[in-house]
């Protein structure tokens, strides 16, 4: 591997805490599979893999540039929620100039985050730190910083001070970054907001609204149109019924104030595989029902085409999708392909 400059002082400071971040909030396969990429050495324990990264760092191994393309992919997508919408054409158009958008951005006096770095930083108040264009996507990414005291009992000490005993108890003070999205696609049609914050905070709604506000200074947002979710349920519903490659594990359908609900009480198996169960749902006529809720099991793709299985719920009411699982960018919009699929 060739000999590259190490960083500049500031930028390696910003750079190490965010690596210590990373560690902290990514699971172990994804922190191996940027340490592997880069041919770095990547060890067995979190606390490994922090020790090889953060040397990487200070050998200029590891750069910005290696972090920032390995975070747009990693960083805050899988286990958050998600508000899908399509694009109407003559809003694509816009999106789609770079020329055009950059006037938007200007004209909403928001020209110093247009196709900005990715920030390194850890604010304590929810930030819009940048606005790009690239790759045909339209992003709006929010950062905001979180810090956790983790128990640290070896550090503990206990220390005489002016003829008293004290006992101090240690904690270590680790720093890691949620995430807030815009994504607009103008080439597929579809835009999606996506957020970390728990549905049943009120900080949840009001998220959304400012992310609302703040893209309809560049492009308008209220002419995007939900994705019916609940159009989603019923056919996953029926594709796992005729067991085309999708698990339900939960499934409510609505009508005139009242509902039916198939559950399974397995962790991975469907609730169509019980053979009683199954049968009472054939019974049910879907196109008498909304689709209300839907828990499922389904299988989504990453970059390099390799498939797993991961949980999605949907909510027809709110219109909402919860991803539990953590994943990479790819596999977020291999699912919403998917659910648009069957919309």
């Amino acid at each position: 591997m060739p000999k590259v400059p190490p960083p500049l002082p500031e930028e390696k400071d910003a750079l190490i805490q965010l690596a210590r971040g990373i560690v902290l909030a990514q699971g172990n396969a994804f922190i191996k599979e940027l340490l592997r990429e880069r041919g770095i050495r990547i060890g067995v324990t979190k606390a490994e893999f922090e020790q090889n990264m953060l040397a990487a760092i200070q050998s200029g191994e590891l750069q910005r540039e290696h972090i920032e393309s390995w975070l747009n992919e990693v960083e805050g997508w899988g286990d958050q929620h998600v508000y899908i919408y399509t694009i109407p054409s003559a809003v694509r158009k816009t999106m789609r100039d770079p020329t055009a958008m950059e006037q938007k951005v200007k004209a909403a006096g928001l020209l110093e985050l247009w196709n900005k770095n990715l920030s390194l930083d850890f604010p304590r108040q929810r930030t819009l730190s940048g606005i790009n264009l690239r790759n045909g996507e339209l992003v709006f990414v929010w950062h905001q910083g979180k810090e956790f005291a983790i128990r640290r009992k070896e550090m503990d000490r206990r220390e005489d001070i002016n003829g008293d005993l004290y006992e101090f108890r240690a904690y270590r003070i680790r720093s890691d970054r949620s995430v807030t999205r815009f994504v607009a696609r103008p080439g597929d049609g579809l835009a999606a907001i996506f957020v970390q914050t728990a549905w049943e905070e009120d900080e949840h709604k009001a998220l959304i609204r400012d992310v609302r506000d703040v893209v309809n200074r560049v492009v308008p947002f209220d002419d995007l149109q939900h994705l019916v979710i609940e159009k989603a349920i019923k056919k996953f519903d029926d594709q796992a019924l005729n067991k085309a490659g999708v698990i339900a594990q939960a499934t409510r359908l609505s009508a005139a104030g009242a509902y039916v609900e198939f559950v399974s009480t397995s962790s991975s198996a469907g609730y169509q595989d019980i053979g009683p169960v199954r049968d009472v749902r054939r019974a049910v006529q879907p196109r008498s029902f909304k689709g209300t809720n839907g828990n499922f099991l389904l299988q989504c793709g990453d970059s390099e085409g390799e498939m797993r299985r991961v949980r999605v719920q949907l909510y027809g009411e709110e219109r909402r999708v919860r991803l539990t699982h953590q994943m990479t960018a790819s596999e977020v919009w291999s699912v919403i392909e998917m659910i648009r699929a069957n919309v």
